[in-house]
């Protein structure tokens, strides 16, 4: 089994790990942490902006979110886009920067790219220990007999 969890939801994938331990004997976990960056790229509209492409169908919000809260300029510049990009807030960790770049396209169009970059765990369980790596810094051996919770029939 492999658990990845984005974001704010690393937590959610440890637990459910966890919770597999708990239930299920034997089993060998390894554990790595890494970075995945999420890019968007929106192209102007008579109405707005629209999304040209990236990682998540359900981001339908037009807005161009902001880089910096603080920058007053910024802020005026992105007057009639006020919405806030929840897009980015779904996977978690709203603290981490929103990078802008205006990109212009072949027909002198000024296309956005937004990115941003999230931290990211991958889980893998095993009950064969020849699919796991025992010398990777993350491993974990399987726990005691005694810490396993036993179902009723």
């Amino acid at each position: 089994v492999v658990l990845i969890g984005l974001g704010k939801f690393i937590n959610k994938a440890i637990t459910v790990a966890e919770l597999l331990k708990r239930f299920v004997p034997g089993l060998h976990q390894v554990s790595e942490l890494s970075s995945v960056t999420v890019k968007e790229q929106w192209e102007p509209k008579e109405k707005g902006k629209e999304k040209k492409d990236g990682a998540d169908a359900n981001a339908n919000d037009n807005a161009i979110p902001n880089t910096n809260a603080n920058d007053k300029d910024q802020d005026k510049a992105n007057k009639d886009d006020e919405h806030e990009h929840d897009h980015y807030h779904d996977h978690g960790d709203a603290s981490a920067p929103i990078t802008t770049t205006k990109i212009t396209d072949s027909k002198g169009l000024e296309n956005i790219e937004t990115s941003k970059t999230f931290s990211c765990i991958r889980i893998l369980l095993a009950r064969n220990k020849a699919l796991v790596d025992t010398s990777s810094l993350g491993y974990q051996t399987p726990l005691d007999e005694s810490e396993i919770v036993k179902l009723d029939d």
